[in-house]
């Protein structure tokens, strides 16, 4: 008797197995629906179309020889000074005739913001930067400067 017990539960093994992998579907599916779609960027298609313009943007702003650093100094949480210096290839400092920063949050969409810009009086750019949350940053500074377009990155972790 105890054989014909065992020979009559082994169909449910594969109902079992079949309700755990529905199951575990089923969370899998509500997470990826409720969570981020990933997207970070707007209209990546044409993006990637136009990515060859990219790569002749970045060997040309290698040909120039420009140097940009990004730097942040800050003395309360959350607020702070963000210093961007553009020198040409012998160290001169160099004017932009236009400058705009974008400042991103790269592990959360929304809290993307534009700040101006001014020129200081030690030949550097500076902005006070308010940051909505700590954590980490993404400082994007584009130049424009004797009809070149150039562009630096900088990550900051914001406390």
């Amino acid at each position: 008797m105890p054989t014909a017990f065992k020979d009559r539960i082994i169909p449910w093994y594969f109902v079992m197995f079949f309700i755990i992998v529905v199951a575990v579907n089923s969370v899998m599916v509500t997470l990826a629906i409720r969570t981020s779609t990933g997207l970070v960027t707007d209209h990546p298609y044409e993006k990637g179309v136009a990515y060859n313009q990219v790569l002749n943007a970045i060997r040309h702003q290698k040909e120039l020889g420009w140097k940009g650093v990004i730097s942040y100094q800050s003395k309360i949480p959350q607020q702070g000074t963000l210093t961007f210096a553009l020198t040409d290839a012998q160290g001169t400092f160099l004017h932009a005739q236009k400058i705009s920063l974008h400042i991103s949050r790269p592990v959360k969409d929304g809290f993307d913001f534009d700040q101006t810009m001014l020129l200081s009086e030690r030949s550097t750019y500076e902005a006070n930067v308010t940051f909505p949350q700590p954590g980490l940053w993404e400082a994007r500074v584009i130049a424009y400067s004797d009809g070149n377009e150039v562009q630096y990155t900088q990550r900051l972790v914001i406390q």
